[in-house]
């Protein structure tokens, strides 16, 4: 019987990278208003996009 997993296969037995990047990731959703707010409109719209 096969088995599901969140993470690769490659994942090893260390599931703090996988950690460390979900909180990387987030800090940057979160602070995308602010970053967006900074940028002219036609850029924000193309980051955005």
């Amino acid at each position: 019987m096969e088995t599901t997993t969140d993470q690769p296969a490659d994942a090893g037995s260390d599931p703090s990278h996988y950690d460390q990047r979900e909180a990387v990731l987030t800090q940057l959703i979160m602070s995308l208003p602010e970053l967006l707010a900074k940028c002219e409109e036609f850029q924000a719209a193309t980051i955005v996009a």
